[in-house]
C-alpha cells in the first residue's frame, strides 16, 4: 500500500490511485482513511454519484451524521435513488 499511497501523493488528481486506496482501506476496515480517499475521488470526479453514495454511507457509519445527511441530500437533489 505504501507505493500506491506515494503515487497518489505525487499525483493527487489520479482517480484510479485514489479508488484503489479507498478499496484497500475499506477492505482493511480503516474506514476513516477510506472516507478520505472517497472524498478525494469525488473531488476529482464529482459526476460519480456512486462515490458520493459511498461517502454518505461511510460518514453515517462513522457517526458523522450531519455531514452524512448533507451527502444524502445532495444525492437526492442530483437524482440518485
Amino acid at each position: 500500500m505504501g507505493t500506491l499511497l506515494k503515487a497518489f501523493h505525487l499525483n493527487p488528481d489520479h482517480y484510479k490511485s485514489a479508488a484503489m486506496l479507498a478499496s484497500l482501506y475499506y477492505i482493511s476496515a480503516v474506514y476513516d482513511s477510506a472516507l478520505v480517499m472517497y472524498e478525494a475521488m469525488y473531488h476529482i470526479d464529482p459526476d460519480q454519484l456512486s462515490t458520493l453514495e459511498s461517502i454518505a454511507s461511510l460518514r453515517e457509519y462513522l457517526n458523522l451524521n450531519s455531514s452524512a445527511l448533507e451527502a444524502y441530500i445532495e444525492l437526492i437533489t442530483r437524482g440518485m435513488d
